[in-house]
């Protein structure tokens, strides 16, 4: 949905040859970073007019509430801060939470706008992260993320980590990656493998992997 988004504008705005902004997505965490870094996109006007556009999403047809991800959630240990981490804006991923009927349950987003356009992939963007949380000690976070790229950087920075799915969304093959403390095929999943997280009473989605 946002990965069509993007190539459209890429493709037809910026006339980029097909699956460059694929390539520039591996390169440096997100296509957005790549084409800032390759000059592609460093026109304040051209930026909000590719942000607009990639993000324009009727998400409604896509996303709706998720009553196990909130019970989870409300679970969640109370003296344990909540943060989204997004390579994203803070608007769609704000849209993606009410979506879902989450949005009352996090601190607060931390966007790629607030780690000053780095990405995941960047030791910078973690250390922004920590900074914007209030947070000193990088054991102290936990990080759930579906990119094997951005758990290798997390847990390089100190993190403690968590992947989120089992299976490459590109090739469908099954996904190894040693610097994952746990790896899970569903967001669903962390009551099963970090109970000690959790302070309510909430099901059991099932086994981890």
């Amino acid at each position: 949905m946002l990965t069509r988004k993007i190539e459209s504008f890429c493709a037809e705005r910026l006339q980029m040859k097909e699956g460059y902004a694929y390539e520039l997505y591996k390169k440096w965490g997100t296509c957005l970073r790549g084409m800032q870094q390759e000059g592609i996109l460093n026109c304040p006007e051209l930026l909000e007019e590719y942000l607009e556009y990639s993000h324009d999403i009727p998400l409604h047809e896509h996303i709706g509430p998720d009553p196990q991800l909130r019970a989870m959630l409300q679970s969640l240990d109370p003296s344990i801060p909540r943060w989204v981490f997004t390579a994203s804006i803070e608007p769609h991923a704000r849209r993606c939470l009410e979506l879902l009927g989450v949005s009352d349950l996090f601190e607060g987003i931390i966007d790629v706008r607030a780690v000053d356009w780095v990405t995941k992939h960047d030791a910078d963007a973690y250390a922004a992260a920590m900074r914007i949380a209030g947070v000193d000690d990088p054991n102290a976070c936990l990080f759930l993320d579906d990119s094997t790229s951005n758990v290798r950087a997390a847990k390089k920075v100190g993190w403690r980590t968590v992947l989120v799915g089992t299976h490459a969304r590109d090739c469908g093959s099954k996904i190894e990656c040693a610097e994952a403390d746990v790896i899970v095929d569903t967001v669903h999943r962390l009551v099963d493998v970090a109970p000690g997280l959790f302070v309510g009473d909430v099901a059991p989605a099932g086994a981890g992997v």
